[in-house]
């Protein structure tokens, strides 16, 4: 279990944390693919299926709609107050946005899986392992950028507090 810190603690409008963790896409992927993909969601949040039945929300985001981002907000604090602000891994992401996309699914465009996730949690070893590198790029030609999928990263002992290897970067 972990606590999830309240907005006072925080001392920022609970609007603004969420924007800048969302808004931290813009810098990953290419200005191009980027602009069409939001032009398509037309104000809604954009996230992507992790596999047939997951949406899940490492890849998260929403470029202007802030109706839509006060809903999505409102929903998840919500739910943390109603939780004590505690709660297990994944109760305030990937569990909260598939319930979130029955409830509002108008707020809600769900890529498909090769956009973010093409390489899945059992795959992590093809993004510092040589000898997948081919195989790798492969796998991500037509996405526009990939997970990292950290906890596979950590329970193969490879650190993610530090750049990737610019066997990784290179991508």
């Amino acid at each position: 279990y972990y606590e999830v810190p309240t907005p006072d603690e925080i001392e920022i409008d609970k609007l603004v944390i969420i924007e800048r963790k969302l808004n931290r896409l813009e810098s990953i992927l290419e200005k191009d693919d980027f602009q069409k993909l939001i032009n398509r969601a037309n104000g809604k949040i954009i996230a992507g299926r992790s596999s047939e039945n997951i949406i899940n929300n490492a890849v998260l985001f929403s470029a202007e709609n802030t109706e839509i981002m006060s809903c999505y907000t409102s929903e998840l604090f919500e739910l943390a107050e109603r939780n004590n602000y505690i709660g297990q891994w994944g109760d305030y992401g990937p569990s909260f946005l598939n319930s979130y996309v029955i409830k509002y699914p108008e707020h809600i465009m769900v890529e498909k899986q090769n956009s973010f996730y093409a390489i899945n949690p059992g795959q992590t070893s093809y993004f510092y392992d040589s000898k997948y590198r081919s195989m790798c790029l492969d796998i991500l030609e037509d996405s526009l950028c990939t997970h990292l999928w950290n906890e596979c990263l950590r329970m193969a002992a490879i650190p993610t507090n530090m750049m990737p290897p610019n066997s990784v970067a290179n991508l």
